[in-house]
Protein backbone atom coordinates (compact mmCIF):
# COMPACT_ATOMS: atom_id res chain seq x y z
CA UNK A 1 0.00 0.00 0.00
CA UNK A 2 2.74 2.45 1.00
CA UNK A 3 5.16 2.00 -2.51
CA UNK A 4 1.66 2.19 -4.02
CA UNK A 5 0.70 5.56 -2.64
CA UNK A 6 4.37 7.12 -3.14
CA UNK A 7 4.20 5.88 -6.52
CA UNK A 8 1.20 8.01 -7.22
CA UNK A 9 2.28 10.82 -5.49
CA UNK A 10 5.69 10.88 -7.65
CA UNK A 11 3.44 10.41 -10.63
CA UNK A 12 1.02 12.89 -9.78
CA UNK A 13 3.85 15.82 -8.98
CA UNK A 14 5.82 14.59 -11.72
CA UNK A 15 2.92 15.41 -14.83
CA UNK A 16 1.93 18.56 -13.08
CA UNK A 17 6.62 19.29 -12.53
CA UNK A 18 6.33 18.49 -16.46
CA UNK A 19 2.84 21.09 -17.24
CA UNK A 20 4.50 23.88 -15.10
CA UNK A 21 7.75 23.19 -17.32
CA UNK A 22 5.70 22.92 -20.72
CA UNK A 23 4.18 26.32 -19.94
CA UNK A 24 7.62 28.07 -19.25
CA UNK A 25 9.08 27.09 -21.89
CA UNK A 26 5.82 27.74 -24.50
CA UNK A 27 5.27 31.05 -22.68
CA UNK A 28 9.14 31.53 -22.93
CA UNK A 29 9.57 31.03 -26.71
CA UNK A 30 6.31 33.34 -27.11
CA UNK A 31 8.23 36.11 -25.62
CA UNK A 32 11.02 35.46 -27.91
CA UNK A 33 9.07 35.68 -30.70
CA UNK A 34 7.29 38.69 -29.52
CA UNK A 35 10.82 40.05 -28.90
CA UNK A 36 11.70 39.99 -32.90
CA UNK A 37 8.80 40.91 -33.70
CA UNK A 38 8.97 44.43 -31.47
CA UNK A 39 12.91 45.20 -31.10
CA UNK A 40 12.79 47.75 -34.03
CA UNK A 41 9.41 49.53 -32.66
CA UNK A 42 9.11 51.49 -29.75
CA UNK A 43 7.63 50.86 -26.47
CA UNK A 44 4.95 53.16 -24.75
CA UNK A 45 4.34 51.92 -21.65
CA UNK A 46 0.97 53.04 -19.03
CA UNK A 47 0.98 52.00 -15.21
CA UNK A 48 -2.85 52.66 -14.53
CA UNK A 49 -4.19 52.59 -11.05
CA UNK A 50 -5.06 50.76 -8.93
CA UNK A 51 -2.45 48.16 -9.41
CA UNK A 52 -0.35 49.70 -11.80
CA UNK A 53 0.58 46.66 -14.15
CA UNK A 54 2.04 47.73 -16.73
CA UNK A 55 0.30 48.06 -20.40
CA UNK A 56 2.14 48.62 -23.73
CA UNK A 57 1.10 49.19 -26.68
CA UNK A 58 3.88 49.51 -29.55
CA UNK A 59 4.49 52.20 -32.60
CA UNK A 60 6.57 52.40 -35.81
CA UNK A 61 7.72 55.70 -35.32
CA UNK A 62 8.85 57.23 -32.46
CA UNK A 63 6.53 59.16 -30.08
CA UNK A 64 6.46 62.76 -29.48
CA UNK A 65 7.67 62.29 -25.93
CA UNK A 66 10.34 60.05 -26.60
CA UNK A 67 13.43 61.63 -25.75
CA UNK A 68 16.77 60.52 -27.69
CA UNK A 69 19.79 59.43 -25.27
CA UNK A 70 21.79 61.96 -27.51
CA UNK A 71 19.41 64.48 -26.05
CA UNK A 72 20.04 64.20 -22.56
CA UNK A 73 22.82 65.38 -20.52
CA UNK A 74 25.58 62.27 -19.70
CA UNK A 75 24.21 62.57 -16.52
CA UNK A 76 20.64 61.91 -16.57
CA UNK A 77 21.81 58.41 -17.53
CA UNK A 78 25.22 57.86 -16.27
CA UNK A 79 23.40 58.77 -12.97
CA UNK A 80 20.91 55.48 -13.78
CA UNK A 81 23.69 53.45 -14.40
CA UNK A 82 24.92 54.62 -10.74
CA UNK A 83 21.93 53.97 -9.04
CA UNK A 84 20.50 50.41 -10.71
CA UNK A 85 22.81 48.50 -12.69
CA UNK A 86 26.29 49.53 -12.08
CA UNK A 87 28.42 47.08 -14.74
CA UNK A 88 25.84 47.17 -17.41
CA UNK A 89 28.48 47.87 -20.59
CA UNK A 90 29.97 44.76 -19.23
CA UNK A 91 26.98 42.16 -18.55
CA UNK A 92 25.26 40.09 -21.04
CA UNK A 93 21.63 40.91 -19.93
CA UNK A 94 22.11 39.15 -16.38
CA UNK A 95 24.48 40.19 -13.58
CA UNK A 96 24.95 36.26 -12.07
CA UNK A 97 27.42 37.09 -9.43
CA UNK A 98 25.72 39.87 -7.74
CA UNK A 99 22.37 38.44 -8.28
CA UNK A 100 24.09 35.03 -6.28
CA UNK A 101 25.04 37.33 -3.69
CA UNK A 102 21.63 38.74 -3.28
CA UNK A 103 19.96 35.30 -3.26
CA UNK A 104 22.20 34.42 -0.27
CA UNK A 105 21.71 37.42 1.46
CA UNK A 106 17.84 37.03 1.23
CA UNK A 107 18.17 33.49 1.91
CA UNK A 108 20.36 34.02 4.99
CA UNK A 109 17.60 36.76 6.17
CA UNK A 110 14.98 34.60 5.68
CA UNK A 111 13.27 36.07 3.02
CA UNK A 112 11.93 35.19 -0.31
CA UNK A 113 15.02 34.93 -2.83
CA UNK A 114 14.81 37.92 -5.65
CA UNK A 115 18.27 38.44 -7.11
CA UNK A 116 19.38 41.58 -8.74
CA UNK A 117 17.66 43.00 -11.93
CA UNK A 118 19.38 44.62 -14.47
CA UNK A 119 18.26 47.15 -17.00
CA UNK A 120 17.40 44.40 -19.73
CA UNK A 121 15.59 42.48 -17.11
CA UNK A 122 13.41 45.64 -15.91
CA UNK A 123 12.63 46.15 -19.67
CA UNK A 124 11.68 42.16 -20.26
CA UNK A 125 9.78 42.49 -17.22
CA UNK A 126 7.87 45.35 -18.37
CA UNK A 127 6.70 44.72 -21.88
CA UNK A 128 6.96 40.89 -21.90
CA UNK A 129 5.85 39.28 -18.85
CA UNK A 130 4.04 42.19 -16.87
CA UNK A 131 2.49 41.26 -13.23
CA UNK A 132 3.54 37.31 -13.69
CA UNK A 133 4.48 35.99 -10.52
CA UNK A 134 8.10 36.28 -9.73
CA UNK A 135 9.29 32.99 -9.37
CA UNK A 136 8.95 31.81 -12.91
CA UNK A 137 9.13 35.51 -14.47
CA UNK A 138 12.68 35.53 -13.18
CA UNK A 139 13.88 32.73 -15.49
CA UNK A 140 11.95 33.74 -18.14
CA UNK A 141 13.20 37.25 -17.73
CA UNK A 142 17.22 35.55 -18.00
CA UNK A 143 16.55 34.21 -21.42
CA UNK A 144 14.70 37.08 -22.99
CA UNK A 145 17.07 39.78 -21.58
CA UNK A 146 20.18 37.65 -22.86
CA UNK A 147 18.61 37.65 -26.65
CA UNK A 148 18.38 41.41 -26.24
CA UNK A 149 21.56 41.46 -25.15
CA UNK A 150 22.86 40.04 -28.15
CA UNK A 151 20.32 41.59 -30.87
CA UNK A 152 20.27 45.42 -29.56
CA UNK A 153 22.83 47.50 -28.82
CA UNK A 154 23.65 48.97 -25.28
CA UNK A 155 22.90 52.41 -25.94
CA UNK A 156 19.64 51.38 -27.70
CA UNK A 157 18.40 49.20 -24.89
CA UNK A 158 19.53 51.97 -22.29
CA UNK A 159 17.01 54.95 -24.15
CA UNK A 160 14.25 52.24 -23.90
CA UNK A 161 14.88 52.01 -20.60
CA UNK A 162 14.83 55.49 -19.64
CA UNK A 163 11.95 55.83 -21.90
CA UNK A 164 9.68 53.33 -19.99
CA UNK A 165 10.47 53.31 -16.94
CA UNK A 166 7.89 54.68 -14.17
CA UNK A 167 9.11 58.19 -12.45
CA UNK A 168 6.02 58.39 -10.34
CA UNK A 169 2.37 57.88 -10.64
CA UNK A 170 1.30 58.27 -13.79
CA UNK A 171 4.84 59.75 -14.72
CA UNK A 172 6.11 57.61 -17.25
CA UNK A 173 9.68 58.23 -18.94
CA UNK A 174 12.59 60.71 -18.12
CA UNK A 175 11.24 63.50 -20.32
CA UNK A 176 7.34 63.42 -18.44
CA UNK A 177 9.72 63.24 -15.35
CA UNK A 178 11.51 66.56 -15.83
CA UNK A 179 8.60 68.00 -16.98
CA UNK A 180 6.61 67.01 -13.64
CA UNK A 181 9.42 67.59 -11.20
CA UNK A 182 11.82 70.26 -12.21
CA UNK A 183 9.29 71.90 -14.79
CA UNK A 184 11.76 71.54 -17.79
CA UNK A 185 13.35 69.56 -20.45
CA UNK A 186 15.48 66.71 -19.60
CA UNK A 187 18.16 68.74 -21.66
CA UNK A 188 18.18 71.74 -18.70
CA UNK A 189 18.66 69.21 -15.98
CA UNK A 190 21.60 69.65 -13.70
CA UNK A 191 23.74 66.98 -12.39
CA UNK A 192 21.87 66.66 -8.88
CA UNK A 193 18.18 67.13 -10.79
CA UNK A 194 19.84 63.93 -12.73
CA UNK A 195 21.00 61.91 -9.49
CA UNK A 196 17.61 62.58 -7.67
CA UNK A 197 15.17 60.94 -10.35
CA UNK A 198 17.59 58.06 -10.92
CA UNK A 199 17.04 57.22 -7.07
CA UNK A 200 13.02 57.58 -7.69
CA UNK A 201 13.56 54.20 -9.21
CA UNK A 202 12.86 51.69 -6.84
CA UNK A 203 10.13 53.03 -5.43
CA UNK A 204 8.63 55.93 -7.94
CA UNK A 205 5.42 56.02 -6.03
CA UNK A 206 6.21 56.74 -2.88
CA UNK A 207 10.06 58.63 -3.61
CA UNK A 208 8.43 61.00 -6.02
CA UNK A 209 5.57 61.56 -3.83
CA UNK A 210 8.31 62.96 -1.24
CA UNK A 211 10.16 65.12 -4.27
CA UNK A 212 6.59 66.64 -5.19
CA UNK A 213 6.03 67.62 -1.38
CA UNK A 214 9.27 69.30 -1.24
CA UNK A 215 9.79 66.72 1.80
CA UNK A 216 13.20 64.55 1.08
CA UNK A 217 13.75 62.53 3.40
CA UNK A 218 17.08 62.41 5.16
CA UNK A 219 18.23 58.65 3.58
CA UNK A 220 17.01 59.33 0.43
CA UNK A 221 19.72 62.91 0.47
CA UNK A 222 22.08 60.88 1.15
CA UNK A 223 21.71 58.10 -1.96
CA UNK A 224 21.73 61.12 -4.05
CA UNK A 225 24.71 62.24 -2.74
CA UNK A 226 26.38 59.23 -3.13
CA UNK A 227 24.98 58.70 -6.48
CA UNK A 228 26.55 62.15 -7.46
CA UNK A 229 29.76 60.81 -6.10
CA UNK A 230 29.61 57.94 -8.36
CA UNK A 231 29.11 60.11 -11.63
CA UNK A 232 33.02 60.27 -12.68
CA UNK A 233 33.91 56.49 -11.67
CA UNK A 234 30.89 55.52 -13.15
CA UNK A 235 32.04 57.63 -16.33
CA UNK A 236 35.24 55.60 -16.28
CA UNK A 237 34.07 52.37 -15.42
CA UNK A 238 31.59 52.42 -18.63
CA UNK A 239 34.60 53.11 -20.98
CA UNK A 240 36.94 50.43 -19.43
CA UNK A 241 33.75 48.09 -19.88
CA UNK A 242 33.34 49.32 -23.43
CA UNK A 243 37.04 48.70 -24.07
CA UNK A 244 37.32 45.34 -22.73
CA UNK A 245 33.53 44.65 -24.68
CA UNK A 246 35.31 45.65 -27.94
CA UNK A 247 38.55 43.58 -26.92
CA UNK A 248 36.21 41.10 -26.48
CA UNK A 249 35.10 40.71 -29.42
CA UNK A 250 38.05 41.10 -31.63
CA UNK A 251 39.35 38.26 -29.97
CA UNK A 252 36.74 36.12 -31.11
CA UNK A 253 36.60 37.33 -34.59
Amino acid sequence: MKRGRISKWILRWGLLGLVCAGFLGASTLWALVRFTQTKDLYPKLSYPAPDYRPEVSWEEGRPKDWVRLSSMPRAAWLAVIAAEDGRFFKHTGVEWEQSLEKIRSDIQKREFPHGISTLNQQIVKNLYFGARPPLFRKLQEIVVARHMDSELEKKRILEIYLNIAEWGPGVVGIGAAARYYFRKPVSRLSDYECALLANLLPSPRVRGAWVKSGRIPRRLSRRVQRTLRRLASTDRSIKAQLWARSESRRSQQ
